[in-house]
């Protein structure tokens, strides 16, 4: 552990600041989508992501990417490019404002996501233009 104290909390979909269509996908990222991102069988201490999940509240970037995440899980992409591009800028803003300030989690955590999203962007679209070319 880095000396940080973490603490145990229950996931609380209850985020303030974020209209009810952006909890409902926070909700449904938190739900459906990060358990297909753990491995099934994996011991029970790595599959407990109420850490990032509670991270999220706090580091709007991580949020945002969250929410194009399960956006894009849902099939609206243009939603998702909309949160995935405010998160991008959020987290420049991020970058720029506070660099070195204990935001490491928040900004490893959003760096993944993005990375998630990118690639799920780039099968989503290939599988559109197989399908599309194949038909």
């Amino acid at each position: 552990m880095d000396g940080r104290r973490r603490e145990r909390r229950q996931w609380n979909p209850n985020c303030p600041g974020l209209s009810n269509d952006d909890k409902a996908l926070y909700t449904h990222f938190a739900t459906t989508v990060m358990p297909r991102l753990v491995r099934p069988n994996c011991p029970s201490v790595y599959s407990d992501q109420s850490h990032i999940l509670r991270l999220a509240q706090e580091f709007s970037p991580l949020m945002a990417i969250m929410i194009a995440i399960a956006a894009l899980d849902l099939g609206d992409d243009v939603l998702a490019m909309q949160h995935y591009l405010d998160s991008l800028r959020s987290l420049q803003d991020c970058i720029i404002d506070a660099p070195g300030t204990g935001n490491e989690d928040g900004l490893l955590a959003t760096t993944i996501c993005l990375c998630v999203f990118e690639v799920r962007s780039f099968l989503s679209y290939l599988h559109h233009n197989l399908c599309v070319h194949q038909g």
